[in-house]
């Protein structure tokens, strides 16, 4: 009896925009990540990569003032519409997790994706 080949690759394409996309990328590798992230958290997370990715050409110290920086909070608070004692409640425990160590995101979650960014899961199945 001849074995079918049963490898199907299936490739989901999701237009977004690039503020949009770090919500979607950070739900999509939630369940890797080593600690739990609740939806506050990972929307200010989204966020944050966000800035980061906006300002990724200048100097870390820079970069990371401005990621930061009070106007960029307000920019956040405004479009999640949240208090400034959520958002630091959440900006707390996200350091608490690791994911943020004073003004520095965690590298691995640092993507900067340009027309397209793709996540590929391979499972070996023994």
């Amino acid at each position: 009896m001849e074995k079918k080949n049963t490898n199907i690759i299936k490739d989901i394409v999701i237009s977004t925009d690039i503020r949009k996309f770090y919500k979607q990328y950070l739900n999509i590798i939630k369940p890797l990540l080593p600690q739990h992230i609740s939806t506050g958290e990972l929307n200010l997370l989204a966020e944050l990569l966000y800035f980061e990715n906006k300002y990724k050409d200048l100097e870390q110290s820079i970069r990371s003032k401005l990621v930061f920086d009070h106007d960029t909070k307000i920019d956040i608070m405004s479009n999640l519409d949240i208090s400034y004692n959520t958002f630091g409640n959440l900006l707390s425990s996200l350091r608490t997790k690791d994911y943020i160590k004073g003004r520095i995101i965690k590298q691995s979650l640092l993507v900067h994706p340009t027309d397209s960014y793709s996540i590929n899961y391979t499972f070996k199945i023994k």
